[in-house]
């Protein structure tokens, strides 16, 4: 069984939902990998995922209170505002319920606060050493705390650490019986992974034969004509900098505010499906990526917007801001969007030969195959 620790940024990267997680819970529900998460990652996931929805539910209460300036609401207003008050707390509940669940279901361990060593955090505080980037550096104290539970747990297991911080990575690398890998895809395609993987499908025919459909051009035909009709839901949504992935090197650089916002998401768009995989519970899911032009914008320190590759630079305009340290850029570039499409309601009736017609109408109301796309990173194009 393989040990695995997921540091802050995947967690926050995946939730509980992405398709690579569904993947990953088919590994723990067959005792092939542990998960360990550390309460401290825990603990910044939930906080996150709370001040998300309360942000969003503040900008909802503000619309709602300029509706009630205007007298353009209902005279049983006072009612719609204790339902919207009601569904706040509800879904800032449901935040914590839902992630306790899915500890409890997967059997992942969490590693307290409580186990850390106080004397060698500070040691490494004051030295600079470590997961500290510099002496005296709050910020990386949490980064600190996850770098104690690694240190403590490789002692006695090899463990591989999934984790996309730049600075902190660099720090593991160093640790005997620890294994780092960039993101939780790395780790799902590394060979031993993918050999589980492929025994767990190799033993239901009917997922083999529905794999190698959804590798098929016939596959990627329908698809494309279906979300043709359909749209591609979210493209429009703006993406902030957790989505974003640059072609180079930035872990020098402290991107502000940064956002980017698809300018052609009402024309059609060319797909490239790739890679299937299984699910479990009879869900698929099919990776894709779709080229397009977009809005970005950021603001940064300007000595730091220097360390931006010229050819990148030329792309954007820049102004300063009222603080006359900061910058702001925007421009219009190239980018390519990738998720995945989750596949599922296909019924365990359905052989794969049923399951290919029903690919040739998604699109109608008879058809009971759902197909919901998520677009998970944006990348930025390379610039020659």
């Amino acid at each position: 069984m393989l040990t695995v620790l997921f540091d802050t940024n995947i967690l926050h990267q995946e939730g509980l939902r992405s398709s690579r997680i569904q993947r990953f819970q088919r590994l723990l529900k067959n005792a092939e990998c542990k998960l360990i998460i550390p309460e401290i990652v825990l603990m910044e996931y939930k906080t996150k995922r709370i001040n998300i929805a309360k942000d969003e539910f503040s900008k909802i209460e503000q619309c709602f209170n300029k509706l009630q300036k205007k007298n353009l609401l209902e005279e049983n207003q006072g009612v719609s505002s204790y339902f919207f008050s009601n569904t706040s707390q509800k879904c800032i509940e449901n935040i914590s319920t839902e992630i306790d669940s899915w500890i409890k279901e997967y059997d992942i361990e969490v590693y307290k606060i409580s186990n850390t060593s106080i004397d060698t955090l500070f040691s490494n505080y004051f030295e600079g050493i470590g997961a500290f980037r510099e002496a005296k550096c709050r910020d990386d104290i949490p980064d600190a705390v996850i770098y104690d539970a690694i240190i403590n747990i490789a002692k006695n297991n090899k463990i591989s650490v999934v984790i996309k911080d730049g600075a902190f990575k660099e720090a593991l690398k160093i640790i005997e019986n620890v294994t780092c890998y960039s993101s939780l895809d790395d780790f799902l395609n590394i060979d031993s992974i993918k050999e589980i993987t492929k025994k767990f499908d190799n033993q239901n025919s009917k997922i083999n034969e529905i794999l190698k459909f959804l590798d098929s051009t016939d596959c990627s035909m329908n698809l494309q004509s279906y979300f043709s009709k359909v749209g591609i839901n979210g493209i429009d949504y703006s993406f902030s900098e957790e989505y974003l992935n640059f072609p180079f090197d930035y872990d020098d650089i402290k991107l502000i505010d940064s956002q980017i916002l698809a300018t052609e998401y009402d024309k059609e768009k060319d797909f490239y499906f790739h890679t299937p995989h299984y699910l479990g519970g009879n869900k698929f899911s099919i990776s894709f990526s779709i080229e397009s032009k977009a809005y970005l914008s950021f603001r940064c320190h300007a000595e730091e917007y220097e360390y931006i590759p010229y050819k990148v630079r030329k792309q954007f305009n820049t102004k300063k801001t009222e603080d006359s340290t900061i910058l702001h850029a925007s421009g219009v570039i190239d980018v390519e969007f990738n998720g995945t499409v989750t596949i599922s309601n296909i019924k365990d009736e359905l052989t794969p030969r049923e399951v290919k017609v029903h690919f040739a109408y998604l699109d109608a109301e008879e058809c009971e195959i759902s197909c919901t796309l998520n677009i998970e990173s944006v990348e930025i194009k390379e610039i020659f």
